[in-house]
């Protein structure tokens, strides 16, 4: 099932014009009515009786029509909801740093994110200095 049929054939029940769903959809109306008549073969039945003057929903289309409207309604709100999580980071990010750039240098963030985030843990750890500044360190 082609999602971009789900909504043609919505906007079309909506409309009750081709041309005026095609306008809604950005869509040229020849598209529309190829992605409603591939939907019609689809279901096995005409979903519009359709004349040069009007279109109305079949009882076909009006029960597909009401069935699908909820669902489509709540695949929208579950996308945004999806996307609005996107943009809230959560999980964890590691901050270490060494004795002389820890303190109060990174003590603000640390609460400033997670008011940002809550979904964000951001715990500071102390690292030992490596290497050759390890060897440089005082004892």
């Amino acid at each position: 099932m082609d999602l971009m049929r789900v909504q043609a054939f919505l906007v079309v029940a909506d409309e009750l014009h081709f041309g005026h769903a095609a306008e809604r959809l950005g869509l040229s109306q020849p598209r529309v009515s190829r992605l409603v008549s591939a939907l019609e073969r689809e279901a096995g039945g005409a979903l519009f009786e359709r004349t040069t003057r009007q279109v109305r929903l079949t009882p076909l289309g009006t029960r597909l029509r009401d069935g699908w409207r909820p669902a489509y309604g709540q695949l929208l709100s579950t996308l945004d909801a999806v996307r609005a999580a996107a943009r809230r980071p959560e999980g964890t990010l590691r901050i270490g740093f060494l004795l002389t750039t820890g303190g109060p240098a990174l003590t603000p963030p640390g609460p400033r994110l997670h008011h940002r985030l809550p979904r964000l843990r951001c715990p500071a750890t102390r690292n030992q200095p490596a290497g050759p500044v390890r060897a440089a360190a005082p004892r």
